[in-house]
């Protein structure tokens, strides 16, 4: 059976059966790693997807003279499950502060056009409009908005968690408040119905 560096530059000439190999041989080690820090099966087993994702898309990063295969996945493992508990109680954190109908409202103010207090019914409209447009938008900024101002997720979370370019997670999110904000301050649209 080869030694598991060879199976690693096995990988970096992309044969599938090397990565299959070491995965049977590791999996369980990251695993057990994994699931110990989280307490929660799920996540571990994203973790242990994660590493091995990274390990076929990047062997060159392993170096035999630093030490053991098994070794760095542990190491890639641990710090994957630290990210997790943090966005866990981040999550977690958001949760207890404020839940979506109240952040929802907060989004939803419109900005003051006088010193006079907005009444009742335009304060109702505006909300309305909010989510009438919120529940319009293309399924991706919805989604963006909702991990951003929902979750608390920055934006480079927000790029992990959904395989998007950084850039495009930036654009995606200013591009759609943008629009929001336009069509929120056009009074003729808080004159329609929801």
């Amino acid at each position: 059976s080869a030694s598991d560096a060879t199976l690693v530059v096995s990988m970096a000439r992309y044969q599938h059966e090397a990565l299959a190999e070491a995965y049977r041989r590791h999996s369980g080690a990251v695993f057990g790693l994994a699931k110990r820090l989280l307490s929660n099966q799920t996540q571990a087993e994203e973790v242990v997807q994660e590493v091995f994702l990274r390990l076929w898309n990047n062997p060159e990063r392993f170096d035999a003279e630093r030490g053991r295969v098994l070794a760095w996945l542990l190491a890639i493992a641990r710090s994957r499950a630290i990210d997790a508990l943090r966005r866990n109680e981040r999550m977690r954190a958001s949760e207890v502060a404020v839940d979506d109908d109240d952040a929802l409202d907060a989004l939803a103010e419109p900005p003051a056009q006088s010193d006079e207090p907005l009444d009742l019914i335009d304060a109702s409209q505006h909300h309305s409009k909010l989510h009438a447009l919120l529940a319009g938008l293309e399924p991706l900024p919805r989604q963006l908005l909702a991990l951003a101002f929902m979750r608390g997720c920055t934006h480079e979370e927000i790029a992990e968690q959904t395989g998007l370019a950084l850039g495009t997670v930036k654009s995606h999110i200013r591009r759609t408040l943008v629009a929001l904000r336009s069509q929120l301050a056009d009074p003729a649209l808080l004159l329609e119905t929801p």
